[in-house]
């Protein structure tokens, strides 16, 4: 069996301006391991960020938020539900968080996040999915406080991480865009069938 990853699309460029004090978290906020990050996230982690960052928002996006989730919003918790037009939302955010506590898989968001041109910081649940040396690019913590600290150290001083965002940006492009994951599913086609003259498998086809 072989498994080809979904893709993304990646603009040739973004140009929506970033707001300094919006952090985005999103996914289908029904299904368990989004909306129990998110949770996560709202009850042990975004506290501590406001106590040094008062004014940081966070944008929850997701179409079908748990109740317990709409519980949370506030000033500084904005759960919009449905967005129209996610791409422009991850990129006029300042940083992707990813607090995931369980599931497993290829996650989709954090592509996204990069995609658009936003850093991501997230928990080890939310990158397991890729390349250790991928990972290395990414802000990894699962301790509530040091994850707190690490969002902070960043708000305060994004362009630290603009060589990783651009490395990162670079690998999305070539490995996780639409046309890399086309010209995989060909390169396994073409393995199954051969690329030469002579007789093919036609219960391959």
């Amino acid at each position: 069996n072989v498994c080809i990853a979904n893709g993304v699309r990646v603009p040739q460029a973004v140009a929506a301006t970033k707001n300094p004090k919006q952090i985005v978290y999103s996914g289908a906020m029904n299904f368990p391991p989004n909306f129990e990050g998110a949770l996560w996230f709202l009850d042990r982690v975004f506290p501590l960020i406001l106590e040094k960052l008062p004014d940081v928002t966070i944008v929850i996006a997701g179409a079908m938020p748990d109740p317990k989730l709409l519980e949370r919003a506030g000033p500084n918790v904005i759960i919009p539900g449905f967005v129209p037009d996610l791409n422009r939302t991850l990129a006029e955010s300042a940083l992707y968080v990813a607090p995931l506590i369980g599931g497993s898989g290829f996650k989709n968001k954090i592509v996204e996040a990069v995609a658009n041109g936003t850093y991501v910081i997230g928990t080890s649940f939310a990158v397991e999915f890729l390349d250790p040396a991928v990972r290395e690019l990414i802000v990894v913590r699962d301790d509530p406080a040091e994850m707190a600290q690490a969002i902070c150290d960043f708000l305060v001083n994004p362009a630290s991480c603009d060589d990783k965002l651009c490395r990162l940006r670079e690998i999305v492009a070539s490995s996780f865009s639409w046309p890399a994951k086309a010209r995989e599913l060909a390169q396994l086609c073409e393995s199954l069938l051969g690329t030469g003259g002579g007789s093919r498998d036609k219960s391959l086809v």
